[in-house]
């Protein structure tokens, strides 16, 4: 009998491997396939690991999420800024710290002259 965790043969390729850090202390590891759904995953680890509240699986759900697109999207960023960002942001009992950075504030009195 094949385990909950295992791959179809067609999901031969990992293209995340996610640490996250639960709140009891324990480490979970989540593997994403291509076409993986977030959804799925997310339902899946919180049962193996018995997070029962809803919150909990919405994090982890937003969390793979947020990986998966980070992906798709083309490198916009310094690859040093990106490692530190991925690094720094594993699931957990509190909102996961990704965030876009705020644009600079132009305020009267600043120089705000374009140079090009």
């Amino acid at each position: 009998m094949a385990s909950a965790d295992s791959q179809p043969a067609s999901k031969s390729r990992i293209i995340l491997k996610m640490s996250v850090q639960i709140p009891d202390g324990r480490k979970g590891v989540i593997h994403v396939f291509p076409d993986d759904d977030p959804a799925q995953l997310a339902s899946k680890f919180c049962k193996k690991y018995g997070l029962t509240e809803p919150k909990m699986q919405q994090q982890v759900q937003r969390h793979i999420f947020e990986n998966m697109s980070a992906l798709q999207q083309p490198e916009r960023e310094p690859a040093a800024a990106s490692r530190q960002r991925h690094a720094a942001a594993p699931a957990s009992s509190q909102e996961p710290t990704l965030a876009p950075p705020a644009p600079p504030k132009m305020g009267k009195g600043s120089r705000g002259h374009e140079q090009d």
